[in-house]
């Protein structure tokens, strides 16, 4: 922007403002709010991915308690402690137990956050037992919608 002053007829002093223009301002306003809004678009998405990673770390959890609890059972037989599975394998079919956040036992499905599946599979070694674990949730669901598996080999 030139403003030019005029101090009689001989003299003209230009004076340079430097300044945005209006069109430039409401360019770089329609940027950021488009920035914005992208940003607020993908929160959900975020913040649900945390909430599955959590859900999921605490199955992963519950797996590996499952495992140690299978570990901790008497080898001459019995149910394990926290779990009530009979380690030998010697009961056939799923053993299914509602499980808490924190992984404690509960009654009904209402009331829990987990499903522990726990199933043994035939082993040709008769010293070696061989456990699929699932934990599954919600626990309502008849088909697992989230689950983390694995499968446990315990010496006898």
């Amino acid at each position: 922007m030139i403003t030019r002053l005029r101090y009689g007829d001989e003299r003209c002093v230009d004076l340079r403002v430097p300044a945005f223009s209006l069109v430039e301002v409401v360019m770089a306003l329609g940027i950021v709010a488009f920035g914005i809004v992208a940003i607020f678009a993908l929160l959900p998405a975020g913040l649900a991915s945390v909430q599955d990673g959590k859900l999921e770390e605490a199955g992963s959890d519950i797996l590996a308690l499952a495992a140690a609890d299978l570990r901790a059972a008497p080898r001459t037989g019995g149910v394990s402690p926290l779990f009530g599975l009979d380690v030998r394998g010697a009961t056939p079919g799923v053993t299914t137990n509602y499980l808490d956040l924190a992984g404690a036992e509960v009654e009904t499905p209402e009331q829990a956050g987990f499903r522990l599946v726990a199933s043994p599979r035939p082993s040709a070694n008769s010293d070696l037992a061989v456990w699929h674990l699932a934990v599954e949730w919600p626990p309502q669901a008849s088909d697992a919608v989230n689950r983390v598996e694995t499968v446990t080999l315990l010496r006898r």
